[in-house]
C-alpha cells in the first residue's frame, strides 16, 4: 500500500513539475515543446478542419502600420502597371499584328526599328515596376476582381473546404479526406476526396467520386479495366516511377527540421495571446501566435532548408532504409536542394514578404497540441479590403487513430491507366505498341488522362 502510494506521490510530483516547467517557458520555448512533442509522443491521431477565404477591412486585418503603408503604396504601383498594360497592348497592336504584307522594305525596316525601340523601353519600365513591386501581382488582381465583381464575394461566402483524416507517423501512414462544400441561395455542391499516403511503401491510394470514376471510364478503353474504375481504389506506385527512394528518411527529417526553424526565429515572432473561443472549444490552457512571413520570411527558410537537409544526411547513416540505395538518397537531396536554388529561394522568400501571417497553437499543460488556427492575409488593399485565408485544424484520439482506406488490396494503379493511355497513343500515331519506344512522360500522361 506504501508502495502505490509513493508511486502515485512521485507521478502527481511529475505531472505538476511538468506543468509548472511549460508555464515557466517562454511563448517560444512552448512552441518547440509542443512540435517536439508532436513528433515524438503524440504523433498518432485523427483531425478534423477547415478552410475559407474571406474579406476583411483593413482594421480587422493582421496588418501593422508599416505594411499598411506598404499595401498603399502597391496600390498606387498597380495603376502605374494598368498604364503599362494599356501601352503593352498598343505595341502589339501595332508591331505584331500589324498586317505588313503590302509594305515596301523600307517602311517595313522603319517598323521594325520602332518597334524594337518602344518594345526596349516598355520593357525597361516593365522591370523597373516589378522590381518596385515586389511580386504578389496576384494578390493584387485578385483583390480588384473581387471589388470590380461583389458577387465573387457572396459565392467565396458560401465556399468551404473541410477536411479529417488520421495521421500514424511511426507506422508513417497519413490520411486525409478533403470536401469541398458550397452552399447559398438555390444551390449546394459537396464533392470530397480520401486519399492515404504509406510513406513505406511510397504509395498513394485515392477513392474518387463516382462523378470522377465515371469520366475516367470514358476515356479508358480496356473494357475489364473500365468496370475495375467504377468499384476499385486507385493506387499511384512512385517507386515504379522513380525507382526506390528513402521517403520515410525524408518525411522525419523533414518533420524534424521544423522545430529548428523555429529556434530560428527571434523571440518577438512569438507572442501568448489571452484565451478566445476556439481556447475555449477546445480546453486549451495557452494560445501562442507566430508569425513566420513578413522579415521573418528569410529567417525561416534558410534555417528550414539547412536544417533538412543536415537532419536528412544524419538519418541516411544511423537509420539506412532497406533496399534503397545512394541514388535514390541522391534525388531526394537534388529535391532538397531545388529550395536552395537562388532564383527559387529569393522568389518564396519575397512572396513570404508581402504575407501578413498568424499561426495560433492551442495547447494544454502538457504541451500537447489541441489545435491551430492559421490566418494568411496578402499586403494588398483594395477598396479598404484585405483578402483572408482562414483554416482551423484539431487533434483528437490521441494513440487510438482511425483510417478509412487500405494501402494494400484490390486496387487500379496508375501504371495500368497510363499503359492504357499509351496503347491509345500509339495507335492513334500508327505504332507497334510493343516494339516502338513511345518518349512521353508519366506527369503527361497522367495529367493527359485526367483531362
Amino acid at each position: 500500500m506504501k508502495k502505490n502510494s509513493l508511486l502515485i506521490a512521485i507521478l502527481a510530483a511529475t505531472a505538476l513539475s511538468a506543468c509548472s516547467s511549460l508555464s515557466e517557458q517562454t511563448p517560444q520555448q512552448m512552441v518547440q515543446s509542443s512540435v517536439e512533442r508532436t513528433i515524438r509522443h503524440d504523433n498518432r491521431f485523427n483531425f478534423d478542419g477547415s478552410m475559407r477565404v474571406r474579406q476583411l477591412p483593413v482594421s480587422a486585418s493582421l496588418l501593422n502600420a508599416e505594411q499598411q503603408e506598404t499595401a498603399k503604396a502597391r496600390e498606387a504601383l498597380s495603376i502605374e502597371q494598368a498604364s503599362l498594360n494599356v501601352k503593352r497592348d498598343a505595341y502589339r497592336e501595332d508591331c505584331i499584328y500589324q498586317d505588313t504584307s503590302s509594305w515596301s522594305q523600307k517602311a517595313y525596316d522603319k517598323l521594325v526599328r520602332s518597334c524594337d525601340q518602344r518594345d526596349e523601353e516598355l520593357t525597361a519600365q516593365e522591370e523597373a515596376l516589378d522590381k518596385k513591386m515586389g511580386g504578389g501581382e496576384a494578390f493584387d488582381k485578385i483583390g480588384k476582381a473581387l471589388a470590380e465583381q461583389p458577387g465573387i464575394v457572396d459565392v467565396l461566402d458560401g465556399a468551404t473546404i473541410r477536411v479529417k483524416g488520421a495521421v500514424d507517423l511511426p507506422a508513417a501512414m497519413f490520411e486525409m479526406y478533403s470536401e469541398f462544400d458550397y452552399q447559398n441561395k438555390h444551390e449546394r455542391l459537396t464533392v470530397g476526396l480520401p486519399l492515404l499516403w504509406d510513406v513505406n511503401q511510397a504509395t498513394l491510394t485515392l477513392d474518387p467520386p463516382t462523378s470522377a470514376r465515371a469520366i475516367l471510364g470514358a476515356i479508358v478503353e480496356d473494357k475489364a479495366l473500365r468496370e475495375r474504375l467504377r468499384r476499385e481504389p486507385i493506387r499511384a506506385d512512385f517507386n515504379e516511377w522513380f525507382g526506390k527512394l528513402p521517403m520515410k528518411t525524408a518525411m522525419k527529417s523533414l518533420l524534424l527540421s521544423s522545430s529548428d526553424a523555429y529556434a530560428a526565429l527571434p523571440p518577438e515572432a512569438f507572442q501568448q495571446l489571452p484565451a478566445n473561443d476556439l481556447s475555449k472549444r477546445l480546453g486549451a490552457d495557452y494560445r501562442i501566435s507566430v508569425s513566420i512571413g513578413g522579415s521573418n520570411s528569410t529567417t525561416y527558410m534558410q534555417a528550414f532548408r539547412k536544417a533538412w537537409l543536415d537532419k536528412f544526411d544524419e538519418l541516411a547513416k544511423s537509420e539506412p532504409e532497406a533496399g534503397v540505395d545512394e541514388a535514390g538518397y541522391d534525388k531526394v537531396r537534388m529535391f532538397i536542394g531545388m529550395m536552395d536554388n537562388e532564383e527559387v529561394s529569393e522568389a518564396l522568400t519575397e512572396q513570404q514578404k508581402l504575407l501578413a501571417d498568424s499561426y495560433e497553437f492551442y495547447l494544454d499543460k502538457r504541451a500537447r497540441t489541441l489545435g491551430m488556427r492559421v490566418l494568411i492575409q496578402p499586403v494588398s488593399v483594395v477598396q479598404g479590403k484585405v483578402l483572408s485565408l482562414e483554416s482551423e485544424v484539431f487533434y483528437r484520439d490521441f494513440g487510438h487513430p482511425s483510417f478509412t482506406l487500405k494501402s494494400s488490396g484490390p486496387a487500379v494503379t496508375a501504371k495500368e491507366i497510363e499503359t492504357d493511355y499509351q496503347t491509345q497513343r500509339n495507335r492513334r500515331l500508327g505504332l507497334d505498341t510493343e516494339t516502338d519506344d513511345v518518349e512521353e512522360s508519366v506527369v503527361e500522361a497522367g495529367v493527359e488522362a485526367v483531362k
